[in-house]
Order: C-alpha cells, then sequence, then structure tokens
C-alpha cells in the first residue's frame, strides 16, 4: 500500500537510504565506547548511562531487518539471499575474532577464557552467562547483545514472511508485554543479569523497531507518525532523566530500571528513528546526517566487535597519563575499525550481489514510494 506523501522531501531511489540513520547508529556505538572507557571526569553523565546505546542498536536494528524482509517477501529466494546477506556482513570479523582469541587463550593456556569462548562460537555467550550469574571476562562481555541479535535473525524472517502485516504488529506488541513481563518476574526472583542479557528479556527493543518498520509501510501521515515520535521520544526521556536525576546514574542492572527503564528506552529509540525517518528535512535529522556520525555509523559494528581489544589492553596506553590513556585506546580502535572494513570485510561484503532479491513474479516498475525508501541496507 503506498503511503502519503510527506511534507519533506524523502529520497527517490528504492535503494538509497536515510543519512540519518547511520548518524544514530554512529551515537549509538559513541556513547557505547565512552561508557567503557569510563569517561566521568570529561563526560560524566554520557559515562554513566552509555549502555543504552545497545538498546538503541536493537530498536535499529529490528527496524532496518524487518523492513528488508517485510519488502523482500516476493523474493523467490527470500530465506537464501537473507541468511546469504547477513553471513556475509556478520560472521568474517566475528569468527575472525573468536578465532584470534583461541588462539592466543590456547597459547597462553588460559583455560577459562577458552571455555568462555566455546559457549561464543554458536552465539549462545548470553546463555553462559546467565547459567553462570556472572559476566564473563572484559574482552569478551560485549557478545552478549551479538547473541541476542542472532537469535532474533534466526527466527523473525519465517515469522514476517507466514504472517500479515497486522498480525506481525499484533505479535510485536505482545512480544514486548512479554519481555516486561520476564523482566519483572526475574528482577523478583534476584536475577538480574538474565533480565539483562536474555533475549527474551530483550525482544522488547527488536519488537518495537520491528513494529514501527511495518507501521510506516501501512496507511499512515507521515506529518502525524512524526508528531507522535516526537512525543514519544521526549515523554520516554523525560521520564528517564527523572529516573537518572537523584543519583546521577542509570545502572543497568537497577530493579526499576531493568523493568520500566528498558521499556522506557525502546520507546525513546522507536520515537527518535520515527522523527528520523518520517521528516528527513528536520533539524534533527539534519544533526544526525554530520558526517563524523555517519562516519562512526559506517564502521559502528568493527568499532563495537574490537574496542573492548584495545580499551581493556593496558598496553595501548603504556606511559600515557591516566586522564588521557582514552585517547591512545580510541584512535587504536577507531584505525582497527577502518582497516577491518577495507582490508577484510569489504571484500566479503561484495558477494552479496550474488544474493540479490528476485520477485516470484514480475511486477511493473513504479515510482519509488516512502515505503520503498524504507528499504534501507542493514550494515
Amino acid at each position: 500500500m503506498t503511503l502519503p506523501q510527506p511534507q519533506s522531501d524523502l529520497p527517490r531511489s528504492p535503494r538509497q537510504h536515510f543519512p540519518a540513520l547511520d548518524g544514530i547508529r554512529g551515537v549509538a556505538i559513541a556513547v557505547v565506547m565512552i561508557y567503557h572507557l569510563d569517561l566521568k571526569t570529561f563526560l560524566p553523565v554520557v559515562s554513566n548511562v552509555g549502555w543504552i546505546g545497545v538498546d538503541l542498536f536493537f530498536v535499529l536494528s529490528g527496524f532496518l531487518i524487518t523492513g528488508i524482509l517485510f519488502d523482500g517477501r516476493d523474493d523467490q529466494h527470500y530465506f537464501r539471499n537473507f541468511y546469504a546477506r547477513r553471513t556475509l556482513r556478520i560472521f568474517p570479523l566475528y569468527y575472525a575474532v573468536l578465532a584470534g582469541y583461541t588462539v592466543l587463550c590456547l597459547w597462553r593456556h588460559n583455560m577459562q577464557i577458552a571455555g568462555e569462548l566455546a559457549w561464543l562460537w554458536p552465539y549462545m555467550g548470553n546463555v553462559r552467562m546467565a547459567v553462570t550469574h556472572q559476566w564473563m571476562s572484559r574482552w569478551l562481555n560485549h557478545f552478549w547483545s551479538l547473541s541476542v541479535e542472532e537469535h532474533y535473525y534466526l527466527v523473525w524472517p519465517a515469522i514476517v514472511l507466514w504472517l500479515d502485516r497486522k498480525s506481525i504488529m499484533r505479535l510485536c506488541v505482545g512480544m514486548m508485554f512479554v519481555a516486561f513481563v520476564l523482566r519483572v518476574a526475574l528482577v523478583r526472583m534476584h536475577d538480574p543479569l538474565s533480565a539483562f542479557i536474555l533475549t527474551p528479556c530483550r525482544m522488547d527493543a527488536l519488537a518495537a523497531g520491528s513494529w514501527l518498520a511495518l507501521a510506516m509501510r501501512g496507511p499512515v501521515d507521515l506529518k502525524m507518525f512524526c508528531r507522535t515520535g516526537l512525543i514519544v521520544f521526549a515523554a520516554s526521556a523525560a521520564i528517564l532523566i527523572a529516573m537518572y536525576a537523584p543519583t546521577d546514574h542509570l545502572l543497568d542492572l537497577d530493579p526499576w530500571v531493568q523493568t520500566f527503564g528498558f521499556t522506557l528506552l525502546a520507546a525513546a529509540s522507536t520515537g527518535l528513528i520515527a522523527v528520523t525517518v518520517a521528516d528527513p528535512a528536520s533539524w534533527l535529522c539534519q544533526c544526525l546526517s554530520i558526517s563524523p556520525l555517519r562516519w562512526l555509523g559506517k564502521y559502528s559494528y568493527a568499532i563495537y566487535v574490537l574496542h573492548p581489544l584495545f580499551i581493556f589492553t593496558p598496553i595501548v596506553s603504556h606511559g600515557w597519563p591516566p586522564r588521557l590513556a582514552f585517547i591512545p585506546q580510541v584512535v587504536a580502535s577507531l584505525l582497527a575499525a577502518w582497516l577491518s572494513w577495507h582490508l577484510y570485510e569489504k571484500h566479503f561484503l561484495k558477494l552479496k550481489r550474488f544474493f540479490v532479491a528476485r520477485p516470484r513474479t514480475p511486477t511493473p516498475i513504479i515510482a519509488a514510494t516512502p515505503a520503498q525508501n524504507l528499504q534501507t541496507a542493514a550494515t
């Protein structure tokens, strides 16, 4: 169904994406890095709450992946193309890093970390943490979120193919409710770590992004959609700020944050993306489209996978004053991500050309609509 034309100009090409979405990725990875760098002296607020960048990644992933899946439901090789393209994007760097860690652990006879790595190969790191009730080694902790996303990739394509749009949207709402109930139950059982890292407990963020992608492919007034998104974002952010203000912290394992806070984060992230996509000419979109944020967004996956190696390895900042140790850590992380993309990852991405969607039945060529413009390439 064709969406009504918004007031602002949208990109006309179905394959053109919204630069501001790369900027949102850039914001997400920037706050995660600041959180891990623990820059309380320079950026105390972001340093205290930077873990929320992962929630923003979840919502954005749900939005982009669901849009790609829904727009490609007529693809004669629907599952093959989706999983091949995801594999080419995610697996090469992920498994190269795991292989490097494994060789290093065996060489150093560090059987503890080698045992932890065994859970990461099948993307079960978050399950291992829930079973043992403890985090992994600090170089491996961040992989829990990649496990959550991979579990989503395994199940969601079949759901999008088999159900109609409104049924999937209702399912998304149900998933958000179930995730909230599960977190409440685990918090009451004094298991905050499981509430934080298990896939069923975090699927509300992915479901919120998925709901947004489907809602924007229906008969909506984008101007009204933009206003609603702004209200949702502002209201959710205001409540989160009120939760932060008394203690100057928004702790990821705090009971209130793990129950209502995660729901509010999903809502705020969804509102932000809705405003960004519904009105690309807005001042918010212009801010998110600046080159530095888009650069970070382009390399965000490699930055996320690689940055703990440089942040938590003392030799990287050896000889630097403690207050300035973050400088070589950031430079090394960004440089490694840039090199990874240009020397390694992009050669796998070129193979995506062999897995382009082909409709089961020929369709006439028509002018691009806003719904088609949402067919953003997830990177």
